[in-house]
């Protein structure tokens, strides 16, 4: 064909895409994992601090014997006063940015679960709304419980202290009422910290089953990711066990870092190849005459912008990017991250 010319096709990632959605999902896991880190630090530093300062303190204020005494205990109150306000509000505002980046993580995980369309994934964020949920209205019932078993007790304390006459069996009731007002609110935290706990477990398994989906269709580069979620499993699993608690959460915090990095590492490598500029996946140089002349492509050539392509069938590559598919069966590109079925 004389002065015939191809279209050039070429594919682009747009912000909906999975690759994307997982690359700001790993972002918001690995800044969540940074918070929690934070919060770590600072806690163990408020504990070792006001240790210090209450030892430091005694041995001062009690064992000094020099006249002013007294009023260097009276300053070393002020000053500890001062610590624990300043320090309580630091705690709180470490505080507010754990909240503040889950809530980040929970929003860029609905993201991927939007765009990838994956079961496990929406498995883990509907575990973790419930967890959310079932932890705003843990101390809430807790309160609530706990004033309702006070309230009989300090009732008829005050009625002792004022010249009415409370009799001795009248007594004896409101402190079984108080008692069994006391179990209940036990059995009650006890209830829905076993049910949290269980939302949370089958949170970290659809998690970590997500990972596995994508270790299986792409075992290299997908690894990283699968270590991390195995970590947030088993550091989530044997909080249950007293003695390992604060072990556990060290497991758990270098999961969510070592998992976040690796989804945001991996998926920023796919977001460079695809997004940040045209693809191409196939051109062709204007075709020669067959009299033995050369034909120059037009001046006013246009390139236009074509939708991905469609699977040939029975061919084994990704519809968005071309690459080889890990299996006839895979349900997402091991280099794009694109959901293929």
């Amino acid at each position: 064909m004389i002065g015939g010319e191809k279209k050039i096709s070429f594919s682009t990632s747009t912000p909906g895409t999975p690759s994307n959605a997982y690359y700001r999902f790993g972002k918001a896991m690995k800044n969540y994992a940074i918070a929690q880190w934070i919060s770590l630090g600072a806690g163990l530093l408020y504990v070792v601090f006001i240790n210090i300062f209450a030892v430091v303190s005694l041995n001062s204020d009690f064992f000094d014997i020099l006249p002013n005494g007294y009023y260097g205990m009276v300053n070393s109150y002020i000053l500890f006063s001062i610590i624990m306000i300043g320090s309580s509000l630091l705690m709180l505002g470490v505080a507010i940015l754990v909240f503040v980046r889950y809530i980040q993580y929970l929003m860029r995980l609905k993201e991927a679960c939007n765009a990838s369309q994956n079961p496990k994934l929406l498995g883990h964020y509907k575990y973790e709304i419930r967890v959310l949920i079932l932890s705003i209205i843990f101390p809430v019932v807790a309160i609530i419980a706990l004033f309702t078993a006070f309230f009989p007790l300090t009732t008829n304390i005050s009625l002792m202290i004022q010249p009415i006459y409370v009799t001795e069996p009248d007594m004896i009731q409101t402190m079984y009422g108080f008692m069994i007002g006391i179990i209940i609110l036990i059995l009650l935290l006890v209830v829905f910290a076993i049910v949290i706990f269980i939302f949370r477990i089958l949170s970290v398994l659809r998690l970590d089953e997500w990972a596995e989906e994508l270790q299986l269709q792409s075992p290299v580069s997908m690894t990283a990711i699968k270590e991390g979620t195995n970590l947030i499993k088993w550091g989530v699993i044997i909080a249950i066990i007293p003695f390992l608690s604060s072990f556990s959460t060290i497991v758990l915090l270098i999961g969510y870092t070592k998992a976040g990095n690796a989804i945001a590492n991996t998926f920023a490598a796919q977001d460079i190849a695809i997004g940040s500029g045209p693809s191409f996946t196939s051109y062709t140089t204007p075709s020669t005459p067959t009299f033995g002349t050369t034909s120059m492509p037009n001046a006013g050539q246009t390139y236009t912008r074509s939708p991905p392509r469609t699977k040939p069938l029975g061919s084994n590559l990704c519809p968005f990017c071309g690459a080889p598919l890990p299996s006839e069966d895979a349900k997402f590109c091991g280099t794009c991250g694109n959901a293929v079925r």
